[in-house]
């Protein structure tokens, strides 16, 4: 039928959170449904799932929804129809965002002309997850852009080169060209895990140029740090640049970095800094040759910076604020299971 209920076995985890609204998602791409659920269902939305146009048109008439993300192109019955279908039966629920590719200024006057405002917003693909800049917010009708498209700065960067390794397909297939961005994303593939620095140079050779911000895909940093991360990297004029960050401080496994006048002296697992590397480095173009000859595999980025400063480059070294390890499982349980508090 085309229906996927809250409860099925593949919907995300009940995190007994008070539901803040009903969702139906329709969406016939399985790895896209599954990002858009779980960021909903993590900010507690109940969601359930349509794959095509005719099974959501069921959906509104069995258990109406209060916002429904319609993708536009779906077999059997497209995005089109069901909005006209929508406005034929005179609903005043749900709220409708579009949730597709088409995003070009033809679609958006179609939508706005043909379909009597019933469009309250478009959300181009992907879907960013929540605390970027328009996303569940703009499920919560908080729309900042009227013209339907995100606004993600990056940090000023205009050009992203993502470097995919496990589910690269995926991945690049959830990102698109960067348009849902406002940026053009150019991609390089890892195929083994061979360390940041071998990353970082498959991205150079796809096309990327120095300087440039280089950052792990499983941190997250607090908003604004990138672009402040920048800014002080290009007006400090050096050819490289760390961020450091005391929150969380150092802890095992993590790298120290010893600070002399503003400049990193020293990079390393050991040590009495208190401040620990936050994975963001700035890379200009003489610190390119550092990256060959590395000991390895995993060939690491630590390690090219520290013989670029032990060489005599001058690395500045910029305190960031908190930063998230997406990979710690302290991280997984704090973030998601905020009813497991520590004993007292």
């Amino acid at each position: 039928m085309g229906i996927s209920e809250p409860s099925s076995p593949d919907s995300v985890p009940d995190l007994d959170r008070p539901c803040v609204g009903k969702v139906l998602v329709v969406e016939d791409e399985a790895d896209l449904v599954w990002v858009i659920r779980f960021n909903l269902e993590m900010e507690g939305y109940r969601t359930y799932v349509a794959t095509n146009g005719e099974a959501a048109l069921e959906m509104l008439h069995t258990d109406p929804p209060d916002i429904m993300l319609l993708d536009l192109m779906m077999p059997v019955m497209d995005g089109w129809t069901v909005l006209e279908e929508i406005r034929k039966r005179g609903l005043d629920r749900p709220k409708v965002i579009v949730v597709s590719a088409r995003t070009a200024a033809g679609d958006r006057a179609r939508a706005g002309a043909g379909l009597a405002g019933r469009v309250t917003a478009e959300l181009a693909r992907p879907v960013p997850a929540p605390g970027q800049d328009g996303a569940v917010g703009l499920q919560r009708e908080h729309v900042t852009d009227p013209g339907g498209q995100l606004r993600d700065p990056a940090a000023g960067c205009d050009r992203v080169t993502v470097v995919t390794g496990h589910l690269a397909e995926q991945v690049e297939r959830l990102l698109g060209d960067g348009s849902a961005f406002g940026l053009e994303l150019l991609y390089a593939r890892q195929p083994r895990p061979d360390g940041s620095a071998d990353a970082v140079s498959r991205g150079l050779a796809a096309g990327a140029e120095a300087p440039l911000l280089v950052t792990t895909a499983d941190t997250v940093f607090r908003q604004g740090d990138l672009a402040r991360f920048a800014s002080a990297f290009m007006n400090a004029g050096t050819p490289g640049a760390v961020a450091t960050r005391r929150d969380p401080p150092p802890g095992p496994g993590t790298a120290r970095v010893e600070i002399d006048g503003g400049m990193a002296t020293r990079i390393a697992a050991g040590g009495e800094s208190p401040f620990a590397h936050a994975s963001l480095w700035g890379l200009g173009a003489e610190l390119i040759a550092y990256l060959e000859g590395l000991g390895g595999p995993p060939f690491e980025l630590l390690e090219a910076y520290q013989r670029a400063i032990d060489g005599g480059l001058r690395v500045s070294a910029f305190e960031v604020g908190p930063t998230r390890d997406l990979t710690d499982p302290l991280d997984l349980v704090k973030e998601n299971f905020p009813y497991l508090s520590e004993s007292e």
